[in-house]
């Protein structure tokens, strides 16, 4: 059905230029001519008819009543690029209509934007009208233009509904493609802070704008930009702090691939903020976030080659980097270390030195040989792959952790014990 709108909607295209006035039926006819032939014998064939002939007729003479109630009829049947088309051919006679009368018949936000145009409407009056109706605007491409056009601040109850994955009529974009459109055009942030914030205040708003944006992946890789206007933006929006945690765990990255996207991403985000004249105290906490990210990045990543491909990083690891070679411990823990050699001539097990070393350093043991836990990708390292967070898994060898950080992972593997198995 796609491919017959598209061939539609590209004859009713070629009729409108050759003759934006008045066509002869002759012209129109050869226009549609294998249009016609492939709907022969039909439902359609009578609107294709219906059509040719309205594009047939003079614009002045020709009533706007049959023309909303053709493009009514092609929007019912799923032909919004034909009725797009033919809304732009047939505008002048739609001009006289009020805009809630004409608001179901509009196909798109370029058609909305035309039909402004010509019927000379005060833009300001209108978005205060449409805002004024959040409901019946969203149900209609009006939605879609006020994503682009007003105020994000003024958009919340329409955003509300988006975000709340309201259904829309068949012939509108979903509420997920008016997200993704909206954001690919929001150069300034502006519509994302507001999605944001938004989001925040509706139950898994926020999970549901970051699936919206992961699921495309070069909205995704442009999110950097945007996210730091907002986070350097003189005025607070304490949800992006939340928004970013979620949209970069590292938990949720499967593969080394994704994993080599997002730390490229954090890596843009973080000299973003650092390069910004303003800095907040929301872009501090991403920062942080984004240094222990990396890290955790790294861990989770096997192999030396894997690794190497997070390097984008490595810049960001400030607290890793020791002036004028300074020790990294002090001087009681300097101690604990000499003691350990002392140990070693006197001929007690190197692990168990090790193990007594690392607990006075501040190290802390994850697990306990054998104990069944549930898989973290942060604190275990899968020894036999395929594992996802929540498994149920046996700890083969206890990890160590330091200030509450994985420092070495404890290997694990699937617990065949597991109901699930």
């Amino acid at each position: 059905m796609k491919s017959l709108d598209k061939n539609l909607a590209a004859a009713v295209k070629a009729v409108a230029k050759r003759h934006p006035n008045s066509p002869p039926t002759s012209t129109a006819s050869l226009e549609f001519r294998d249009v016609r032939h492939q709907v022969s014998g039909t439902e359609l064939s009578s609107t294709v008819d219906r059509l040719i002939s309205m594009l047939s007729t003079p614009g002045p003479d020709s009533s706007g009543a049959e023309a909303a109630g053709l493009v009514r009829a092609l929007l019912s049947i799923g032909y919004t690029a034909t009725a797009a088309e033919y809304f732009n051919f047939s505008v002048g006679r739609l001009q006289e209509m009020n805009l809630w009368e004409v608001l179901p018949l509009i196909p798109n936000a370029a058609c909305f934007d035309k039909w402004l145009k010509i019927a000379k409407k005060p833009v300001r009056e209108i978005l205060n009208e449409l805002l004024s109706q959040p409901r019946r605007a969203y149900d209609t491409a009006a939605a879609d233009w006020l994503c682009s056009r007003a105020d994000a601040k003024s958009l919340a109850p329409v955003l509300d509904l988006i975000i709340s994955r309201q259904p829309r009529p068949k012939h509108l974009p979903s509420w997920h493609e008016v997200i993704v459109t909206g954001l690919k055009k929001d150069k300034k942030g502006m519509l994302l802070r507001a999605l944001i914030a938004t989001a925040a205040d509706v139950s898994t708003g926020t999970k549901t704008l970051v699936e919206v944006i992961t699921s495309n992946r070069q909205l995704f890789k442009s999110m950097p930009e945007a996210l730091t206007l907002i986070l350097t933006h003189k005025q607070a929006c304490q949800p992006a702090v939340n928004f970013v945690t979620l949209l970069l765990d590292p938990t949720l990255i499967p593969d080394c691939d994704q994993r080599e996207t997002t730390s490229a991403i954090l890596a843009r985000l973080g000299t973003g903020i650092l390069l910004a004249e303003r800095r907040s105290q929301e872009a501090d906490v991403v920062l942080e976030f984004i240094r222990k990210t990396s890290r955790q990045l790294r861990s989770i990543t096997k192999g030396e080659t894997s690794q190497s491909r997070t390097w984008v990083l490595e810049n960001l690891h400030v607290e890793e980097r020791q002036p004028d070679g300074r020790l990294c411990v002090n001087l009681q823990g300097a101690r604990h270390i000499a003691l350990a050699f002392e140990k070693v001539d006197q001929g007690f097990p190197p692990k168990e030195i090790l193990s007594v070393t690392a607990r006075h350093l501040g190290l802390l043991t994850i697990g306990r040989r054998d104990e069944v836990v549930a898989y973290d990708p942060l604190l275990h390292d899968d020894t036999e792959d395929g594992l996802v967070p929540g498994d149920t898994v046996v700890i083969l060898e206890p990890g160590l952790a330091y200030n509450n950080e994985a420092v070495l992972r404890a290997k694990v593997k699937k617990n065949k014990g597991d109901s699930n198995v």
